[in-house]
């Protein structure tokens, strides 16, 4: 006997919660919501978690690539003040690296000085070497980049062997 009486304490006691509970799901949802109780919602919230370790993995895969191009232009810029490209092999090197990237082009359409695009990027990168000379011992004079750009492309900068920038 007793023990029929624990079962039915137990029933009665469940069966009340779940009046309770769904009873305030029926008046608040958002109640249940901050418990932690809906249920419901459970596929959505898988849904949105692949989506968003899918959008994490992107942006790591996005973020190798900015690091890695930003580490071979430092490398090229290297070289560059180290003589041990030119100016125009610097500057087509680049090109080729970056010409389907807008926001680049539009800099160098807006920017910078030349007849061609590989041009603009010539004197882009005249101005990078201009500020990156100061971490070299031995670097490549200004006056020397401004001369190749000429004999490369035919025009002189604007400043020409004086160039400046800032």
């Amino acid at each position: 006997m007793p023990r029929i009486r624990k079962v039915r304490v137990l029933i009665l006691s469940v069966s009340i919660a779940l009046t309770v509970v769904t009873g305030t799901a029926l008046a608040d949802p958002l109640v249940i919501e901050a418990m932690g109780l809906d249920v419901w919602h459970v596929g959505q919230l898988e849904r949105e978690l692949r989506n968003a370790n899918v959008r994490d993995t992107k942006l790591d895969h996005e973020l190798q690539v900015v690091m890695d191009r930003a580490t071979i232009h430092k490398l090229m810029l290297e070289d560059l003040v180290s003589r041990r490209l030119t100016l125009q092999e610097a500057a087509q090197q680049k090109w080729e690296m970056n010409r389907n990237r807008d926001v680049l082009v539009n800099h160098l359409k807006r920017n910078r000085f030349g007849p061609t695009m590989e041009a603009k990027m010539a004197h882009d990168l005249i101005v990078m070497a201009s500020e990156f000379k100061l971490s070299n011992k031995n670097p490549i004079p200004l006056a020397e980049l401004c001369e190749q750009y000429r004999v490369a492309y035919g025009v002189e900068l604007p400043g020409g062997k004086n160039f400046r920038y800032r």
